[in-house]
């Protein structure tokens, strides 16, 4: 662009990442049996490319560092590079949004705690909606608002592990 006077020329920003802002409560009803004590943004690219829409493959893949958790309250917020996972059109329900229906790539809020003595996990996928969506798209913006309202170990996106020490 050539200007020969004073002249305004729009200049549109596109940034290559999504900012994810994030906030975990647990709910009143079992703020005395969860303990919350690590979140964790998981498979976030490694890298981007400038011009051309980005899926990261696993072995491109970075996590971000743990951040602990201090009370029964988390905010956060994650600049994520675009990940293009895809849309799995057969998840119809939230909770089948899980580690088995998820791409291998796909961006996710990884969250420990433990009730009862017991390791639990919580998965919380990222996308355009709540179900069959994974994508994270550049210069977008995610909001995810989320409250644990339990142990559901019906419910793939929660895991838990009990532990048995024997005599060493």
């Amino acid at each position: 662009v050539t200007a020969n006077q004073n002249a305004v020329i729009p200049v549109s920003l596109v940034r290559l990442t999504a900012k994810v802002e994030f906030s975990l409560t647990i709910a009143p009803a079992v703020s005395g049996q969860i303990v919350l004590q690590t979140v964790q943004l998981m498979n976030a690219p490694r890298s981007v490319s400038y011009f051309a829409d980005n899926r990261a493959s696993s072995g491109d893949l970075v996590s971000f560092t743990k951040q602990n958790i201090t009370g029964s309250t988390f905010s956060g917020i994650y600049y994520v590079p675009e990940n293009l996972q895809g849309v799995n059109a057969a998840i119809k329900d939230q909770k089948d949004k899980n580690p088995s229906n998820a791409p291998a790539g796909a961006t996710y809020l990884y969250v420990q705690g433990t009730t009862y003595g017991r390791q639990v996990a919580y998965y919380i996928y990222l996308g355009g909606n709540n179900t069959g969506d994974f994508n994270i798209q550049r210069n977008r913006q995610y909001v995810v608002q989320a409250t644990i309202s339990g142990i559901n170990t019906v419910d793939t996106r929660v895991s838990t592990v009990d532990l048995t020490f024997g005599a060493i």
